[in-house]
C-alpha cells in the first residue's frame, strides 16, 4: 500500500501497548521495592532519633545545647525522609497492591507531626 493513512499497523499498535503496560508494570514495581527500601530506611532512622533522644534526655543536665540542636537537624531529616517516602506512596500507580501487612502498620501509627 501506499504510505499514506495505511501507515499504522494495528497488530503493531498492540504489541507497542503491551509493552507499554508491561513496563509501567515494571516501573511500578520497581517503584514498590525502592517505597519498601525507604520505609525501612525511614524506620531505622526513627529508631536512631528517638534513641539518641533517649539517652540526650537521661543526662540532660551535662548535654550541651550543641547535642540538641544536632538532635533537631536530626529530627528534621528524618521529617524530610517521611514526606518523601509519602510523596513515592501518593505518586506510584495504585495498581500495584502493598503487602496488606504494611498497610496496617500504618494506620495505626499515622505519626503526629508536631505544629511548628
Amino acid at each position: 500500500g501506499a504510505m499514506g493513512d495505511e501507515d499504522v499497523d494495528p497488530e503493531a499498535l498492540a504489541l507497542s501497548a503491551e509493552e507499554l503496560a508491561l513496563e509501567s508494570e515494571i516501573r511500578a514495581l520497581e517503584m514498590e521495592v525502592s517505597l519498601m527500601d525507604f520505609r525501612r530506611e525511614l524506620e531505622a532512622q526513627e529508631q536512631f532519633v528517638s534513641e539518641w533522644e533517649h539517652a540526650l534526655r537521661k543526662e540532660v543536665k551535662s548535654s550541651s545545647g550543641k547535642a540538641f540542636a544536632e538532635l533537631e537537624e536530626a529530627r528534621r531529616s528524618v521529617e524530610a525522609l517521611r514526606s518523601k517516602v509519602r510523596e513515592v506512596e501518593e505518586r506510584r500507580p495504585a495498581r500495584v497492591p502493598s503487602p496488606p501487612r504494611v498497610v496496617e502498620e500504618e494506620q495505626q501509627e499515622e505519626p503526629r507531626a508536631e505544629a511548628e
